[in-house]
């Protein structure tokens, strides 16, 4: 890891409710304001999503790259999580808001919300289909994690 790091605070010991309230008070919103997220918040949301948990399925199926839009203390930008480290790895720096609703299949919440995180599946760089008429798109800002996004002509 080569990369600039940001390092996270530590993730909340205790959530400020139970999962019996969470769930009675849930909802759904297809907008957000423009408000900030503490770097705290963040932290948790992001130990909660990578930690890991008994089941009958291996770790590590997924990686957690995120946009930061608007959270103190954290620049505005692309990044990876690294859980075993509790930090972001840079990815890129700058306002991606449009671009993070255009990902989130060109709806607004996704350029609206403070962070948005995208659940994405590892890929091996030498993946990409050989012989067949297929584009890779490879972003080489990353050091270790490359994302890609495949797209075939049929």
């Amino acid at each position: 890891m080569g990369a600039k790091l940001v390092q996270l605070p530590p993730p909340r010991a205790r959530a400020g409710r139970g999962l019996g309230e969470t769930i009675q008070r849930r909802g759904s919103t297809r907008e957000f304001g423009h408000a900030s997220l503490t770097a705290e918040e963040l932290a948790t949301a992001l130990w909660a999503a990578a930690r890991p948990f008994d089941a009958d399925v291996p770790s590590g199926l997924v990686d957690l790259y995120l946009i930061v839009n608007a959270v103190e203390g954290v620049p505005s930008g692309a990044y990876f999580y690294w859980a075993d480290a509790h930090a972001l790895e840079t990815l890129a720096t700058g306002e991606f808001r449009n671009r993070s609703a255009y990902l989130c299949l060109e709806q607004p919440l996704g350029g609206d919300a403070a962070a948005t995180i995208y659940w994405l599946r590892p890929t091996p760089r030498d993946s990409a289909p050989r012989g067949s008429r297929s584009t890779t798109l490879t972003s080489s800002s990353s050091s270790r994690r490359t994302p890609r996004a495949k797209t075939r002509s049929s």
